[in-house]
C-alpha cells in the first residue's frame, strides 16, 4: 500500500498506475503462493480489481488531497481485468471479494510517508484534510522507525494550546508520544517548556490533564514530591476518568517511600477500571492487581531491570529470618558531649560469618570503603551480567549473607551506584537493606552503650544508619529521620558524621526549642552556624533574651558573618569552593542562610532583635 500511493502521487494516473500494478504483483506475492499454478487471466483481474480499489480511496494532492474515485463500472462496460469482455460477462461476480473496506485514517498511515517523501505533507496538513487519526498511525509508524524529528513535526500540532478545549484521548496519547521523542532526542528544556505552557495556558481538558500527568513524573524524578502531588491533583481534577492516573499515584506513593499505602490504591482503581468496563483480563487491571499483591516486584518488571529483581527475590526470602544478634567485645568508658563516661564496645559478627564473608570478599566489586559513607568502585561496572552473577551466586548460594552487616554495607553500597540514584524500586531495595542492619544493631546493643566510629568494626552499622537516615529525609520521611538520628547520637555521641546540625535544624523547624536548646549545649563550642545560632533561636523562642544575646556575641566570634547573611533580605552569594567550606567563613554563612533564614523570619521578631543587636557586634 505505501509503494502504491507513491506510485499514485507520481503521476496521478490511474491507467499508469494499474500498469505498474499489473508489471510489479508478482513482488508483492509470497513465494509459492502460486505453485499449483494460475487460471490465465488470474493475474490480470486481481490487479485490474486491487488497483481500482486501492484508487478510490487514495487522497490524491491534484485534488486537494480528497480521493476521485473512478466511475462504478457498468454491466456492459468493459472490464477492468483488461480482457476485452463485458463487466458482466467476466468479473462482475468477482467484486465482492476485491472490497478493502479502508477506513480513511489507515490510508493516510500509508499516504503520509509517499507524501514526506515528495515533500507535499505540509501542504496536506494544512489542507486539514489528514484525520487526526491518520497524523497519529503516522507518527507512530515514524517513531517505531527512529525517525524521531520527524514524529515530533507530526504531533507538535496535535498538541498545541488552541487543540486543548476540544482535546480527546487522541491528543493526549499524542502528547504523550511527543514527550517520548523529545527525551530520546534529548530536548528536555523544549519538553518542559510545552508542559509548562499546557498547565498554565490551556482551559480544564484531557490535554492539560495529560500535561498535569507528565509534569507530575518529571517533579517526582527531580524529588520534588509536594509539587508532583499538587500535579497529581490537578491532573486528577482535568481527568478524574483517566485509566493512566492509578499507576502515576503508585509511582509517586513508591518514589515517596510510602509501600503500604501502595496496595489499596491499586485496588482502589482496579475496581474503578472494572466499573468502567474493562475486563479481568485486560492489561491494566491485571497490572493493579500485581500491584496491589507486590509493589516492589511489579515495580521491577516493569523496568525490565532483571538484576534488581534477582537481588529483590532472594531479599524477599530472606527477610522473614530471625534477626541474629552480633557479640559485643566491651571497651574502656568514653566520656560522651555531657562529660560522663559511657559504656562503649565493638560489635564482633558472629563466627558462621566468617566463611560466607570471605567467599563474599572474593567476588565483591567494591574497594573497602574510604570515609564516613561511601565505598570505592572498581573501574568495571559491579552489576554487569559477569560481575553480577558472581556476586549474586555468593549471596544465592549463603543465605546467611543477609545476617552480616559487613555484606549488607557492601550491597548498600552496590544499591547507591549512580545508575539507580531517583529508580525508586532500587530504593526500596536499599531501605530493606538498610533496615536489616538496624535491625541486627538493635538487637545487639544496649540503650546506653556507645558504638565509637573510631573503631572500624562499628563503622558497617553506622554507616548503614546514616544511609537510613539520608534516605527517610529524601523520601519525606522527616519524623521517622529525627528519631532515628537521636538514637545514632547515643550510638557514637563524636558524631564523626555531623548529624548534630540536621537534628537541630529539624528540631527548630519543628518547634521542639528545648530539644534544640538541649543538643546545643550538649555540643557547646561547636564552630557550626547549625549549632551556634540554633541555640540563639531556641533561647530567642523560649523568651531567655539575655542568654541569646550572649550565645549571639559568643558565636559571633567563631562565625562573623552569620548574622549578617541572616539579616539582610538580598545578599549576594559568596564564591562557593567545590571542595568543602570554610569555617567560620562567608560560604559556610551563605549556606546556613539557605536552610534557616525562612525559620527565622517565621519567628516573630526575631530578625528584627538580631540586627538591632548586630549593630553593636564587633
Amino acid at each position: 500500500m505505501q509503494d502504491a500511493a507513491r506510485e499514485i502521487f507520481r503521476v496521478e494516473d490511474f491507467e499508469s498506475f494499474s500498469q505498474w500494478l499489473r508489471q510489479n504483483f508478482d513482488t508483492y506475492c509470497a513465494p509459492g503462493m502460486f505453485d499449483e499454478g494460475l487460471a490465465p487471466g488470474t493475474v490480470e483481474a486481481l490487479t485490474g480489481h486491487l488497483a481500482r480499489e486501492i484508487w478510490q480511496f487514495m487522497p490524491l494532492p491534484g485534488n486537494h488531497f480528497k480521493p476521485r474515485p473512478l466511475p462504478k463500472l457498468k454491466p456492459n462496460d468493459p472490464c477492468a481485468c483488461g480482457s476485452g469482455a463485458k463487466f458482466k460477462q467476466c468479473c462482475q461476480r468477482l467484486t465482492g471479494n476485491f472490497s478493502l473496506t479502508l477506513e480513511s485514517e489507515q490510508v493516510w498511515v500509508f499516504a503520509i510517508p509517499a507524501l514526506q517523501e515528495f515533500g507535499l505533507l505540509e501542504k496536506a496538513v494544512a489542507s486539514r484534510r489528514v484525520p487526526l487519526e491518520g497524523l497519529l498511525e503516522a507518527a507512530i509508524a515514524l517513531f517505531d522507525q527512529n525517525q524521531l524529528r520527524k514524529s515530533a513535526a507530526l504531533l507538535e500540532p496535535m498538541v498545541a494550546l488552541e487543540q486543548a478545549s476540544k482535546s480527546g484521548s487522541l491528543h493526549d496519547y499524542a502528547l504523550n508520544l511527543l514527550c517520548n521523542c523529545y527525551d530520546a532526542l534529548g530536548f528536555h528544556r523544549k519538553k518542559r517548556a510545552l508542559l509548562d505552557t499546557l498547565v498554565e495556558q490551556a482551559p480544564k481538558s484531557i490535554l492539560r490533564g495529560g500535561a498535569w500527568q507528565r509534569l507530575a513524573c518529571i517533579l517526582m524524578d527531580e524529588g520534588d514530591d509536594k509539587a508532583a502531588w499538587q500535579a497529581f491533583q490537578r491532573a486528577q481534577r482535568d481527568t478524574p476518568h483517566s485509566d493512566s492516573l492509578g499507576v502515576l499515584e503508585i509511582q509517586l506513593l513508591m518514589a515517596g517511600g510510602r509501600l503500604s499505602e501502595i496496595p489499596p490504591r491499586a485496588e482502589f482503581w482496579r475496581r474503578q477500571l472494572l466499573r468502567a468496563g474493562l475486563h479481568k483480563d485486560d492489561p491494566q487491571v491485571d497490572l493493579l492487581k500485581g500491584f496491589m499483591e507486590d509493589p516492589v516486584g511489579m515495580m521491577l518488571q516493569l523496568s525490565g531491570a532483571e538484576e534488581l529483581l534477582e537481588l529483590y527475590r532472594w531479599i524477599v526470602q530472606q527477610q522473614s529470618t530471625e534477626v541474629p544478634p552480633y557479640q559485643l567485645e566491651e571497651l574502656p568508658p568514653i566520656e560522651g558531649p555531657d562529660g560522663q563516661p559511657a559504656p562503649a564496645a565493638m560489635l564482633i559478627a558472629p563466627a558462621a560469618s566468617k566463611s560466607v564473608r570471605s567467599r563474599w570478599a572474593k567476588v565483591c566489586p567494591l574497594y573497602p570503603p574510604f570515609d564516613s559513607v561511601g565505598h570505592g568502585f572498581e573501574e568495571l561496572d559491579p552489576w554487569e551480567p559477569e560481575l553480577f552473577d558472581r556476586w549474586m551466586g555468593v549471596l544465592s548460594r549463603y543465605p546467611t549473607a543477609w545476617n552480616d552487616i559487613d555484606i549488607l554495607d557492601d550491597l548498600a553500597a552496590l544499591l547507591l551506584d549512580e545508575q539507580f540514584w531517583g529508580d525508586s524500586a532500587a530504593q526500596q531495595l536499599l531501605e530493606r537493606v538498610l533496615r536489616r542492619s538496624r535491625a541486627i544493631i538493635a538487637a545487639s546493643v544496649a540503650e546506653d552503650t556507645q558504638l565509637p566510629w573510631v573503631i572500624a568494626e562499628n563503622r558497617p552499622a553506622l554507616r548503614a544508619l546514616m544511609r537510613l537516615v539520608t534516605l527517610l529525609n529524601d523520601t519525606g520521611r522527616k519524623a521517622q529521620a529525627v528519631e532515628l538520628s537521636e538514637w545514632i547520637l547515643r550510638l557514637n555521641a563524636e558524631d564523626n558524621h555531623g548529624l548534630r546540625w540536621e537534628l537541630m535544624d529539624a528540631y527548630l523547624k519543628g518547634g521542639r526549642d528545648k530539644d534544640a536548646l538541649t543538643l546545643a549545649q550538649l555540643y557547646d563550642g561547636d564552630i557550626a552556624p547549625q549549632t551556634r545560632y540554633g541555640k540563639v533561636l531556641a533561647l530567642f523562642r523560649l523568651g531567655d533574651l539575655a542568654g541569646a544575646e550572649a550565645a549571639v556575641r559568643d558565636a559571633h566570634t567563631d562565625l562573623p558573618y552569620v548574622a549578617r547573611y541572616l539579616c539582610l533580605k538580598r545578599i549576594r552569594q559568596p564564591e562557593l569552593d567545590e571542595f568543602g567550606i570554610t569555617l567560620g567563613g562567608e560560604d559556610q554563612a551563605w549556606f546556613y542562610r539557605d536552610d534557616m533564614r525562612a525559620t527565622w523570619d517565621a519567628t516573630e521578631g526575631a530578625l528584627d532583635w538580631l540586627k538591632k543587636l548586630a549593630r553593636s557586634l564587633p
